[in-house]
């Protein structure tokens, strides 16, 4: 293992261990914004944005599709990458260290992409999903995730930028 790169070595393959890299997709469909709820520790219950990891050698924009469908049961057309967030659980931050399965790393590519058909069913990683209303979001605030309302912030700057407010 490269521990400077933070990889193992698969026969001639590379497969990074640290960071993960994967989209998360914000699809509006009017004034309300598609959320799920999480059944993957450690956030089980947490209202989460949709999305998953990227594969080998797979745009970020197929990976946006293909998450997102497998996840909520809805064809989406991912149009641009809006922010890409960073969090990071060191070793050093754990607090039992025992346990270092706690210790992570995870690169966050936010897409916007537009809203093209199905009904909202949830995936394997989700237990709900759920539209809100964007203006109510702050109803759900206890139950998201830091990093999903960090998101959600970001895209709503995003939004009074393209407004022009």
């Amino acid at each position: 293992m490269n521990e400077d790169l933070g990889q193992t070595f698969i026969g001639t393959i590379e497969k990074p261990t640290f960071p993960r890299v994967g989209v998360a997709v914000i699809v509006l469909r009017g004034s309300k914004v598609l959320l799920g709820r999480s059944k993957k520790e450690p956030i089980v219950g947490k209202w989460v944005i949709p999305g998953g990891q990227i594969k080998p050698f797979e745009h970020i924009i197929e990976t946006a599709a293909r998450e997102f469908l497998e996840e909520t049961g809805i064809i989406v057309d991912p149009k641009q990458v809006l922010f890409v967030s960073e969090n990071i659980v060191s070793p050093e931050m754990v607090a039992n260290k025992s346990d270092m399965s706690k210790a992570d790393h995870r690169v966050v590519i936010y897409v916007g992409a537009d809203y093209v058909s199905g009904e909202a069913t949830p995936g394997s990683d989700l237990s709900e999903v759920k539209w809100f209303d964007v203006r109510k979001l702050g109803d759900i605030q206890n139950e998201t995730t830091e990093m999903t309302q960090e998101a959600l912030y970001k895209f709503s700057l995003v939004l009074r930028a393209r407004s022009g407010r």
